[in-house]
């Protein structure tokens, strides 16, 4: 997402996409998993409109992998959830695997960077309010809490 003129961004937080998994998916013995990996894979998709599913889709075709679609959502979280059912595999944002992590789905690490970065916007003309100083305290710092739980939980960077 881009700012206008009128806008400003600041960075909160920028990590990679993961892949999530049923827990006895045999790539979960895999600790970081390539495109290949996805060769044949029943996977859970978002919208089409999405732009992380046009950049996935366009990964995955450069390095001709057909995937099985099975589903289509308009969230990351309905994606985990249907992966913790067992209905398929995807690629999604940290911060949502993170969430599903102890509740049946395995979280990898995925070979190729694809960021996804959380950005708080504010309005560049207008005066600075301290309840949203205040509030962008907070998400910074409850934000920064997340990297380590998420680092943990993928563990150490390898090569696939």
């Amino acid at each position: 997402t881009r700012c206008s003129s009128r806008s400003g961004a600041r960075r909160c937080v920028s990590e990679r996409e993961v892949c999530v998994l049923p827990c006895d998916h045999p790539l979960a013995a895999k600790t970081v998993l390539t495109p290949d990996d996805f060769q044949g894979e029943n996977f859970i998709s978002l919208s089409r409109l999405d732009s992380y599913r046009q950049l996935l889709d366009t990964l995955f075709a450069e390095h001709q992998v057909k995937r099985r679609m099975v589903v289509e959502t308009h969230s990351a979280a309905s994606v985990c959830a249907m992966v913790r059912a067992g209905a398929g595999v995807s690629i999604v944002n940290p911060l949502t695997a993170l969430d599903y992590a102890a509740s049946g789905v395995t979280v990898r690490r995925f070979s190729i960077d694809v960021p996804f970065t959380v950005s708080l916007i504010r309005p560049l003309h207008r005066p600075a309010s301290a309840l949203v100083d205040a509030f962008s305290k907070h998400l910074q710092t409850h934000l920064s809490r997340l990297v380590e739980p998420l680092e943990v939980i993928l563990g150490p960077m390898t090569k696939a």
